[in-house]
């Protein structure tokens, strides 16, 4: 993950790794988590927490409720596990 820097006010801003390309977070990321483990669903989630990234993951668990929530909601990022039964991550491409 890039740097973050949070500034007073509560806003964080993310930085590529270069330091280049600043995005100004000023509402929770929006996450479609496609993950059937749940303990690696909470690794994710502890891992994004723990950079300060304030954030909503919706975790799912098969394709028909990945592309539900995908007709459903809007999302900024989408994490897939790559290896699931019956498909695979590169379906979500």
């Amino acid at each position: 993950m890039g740097r973050r820097h949070r500034e007073s006010g509560g806003d964080v801003l993310l930085f590529n790794t270069k330091g280049e390309g600043a995005y100004r977070l000023t509402a929770p990321l929006r996450i479609l988590h496609l993950e059937d483990d749940p303990v690696d669903a909470k690794f994710i989630k502890a891992t994004i927490e723990g950079e300060g990234v304030d954030c909503d993951i919706l975790r799912v668990e098969t394709r028909d409720d990945f592309t539900s929530a995908l007709d459903r909601c809007e999302f900024d990022i989408v994490f897939s596990d790559y290896m699931l039964p019956g498909f695979d991550g590169l379906f979500c491409t």
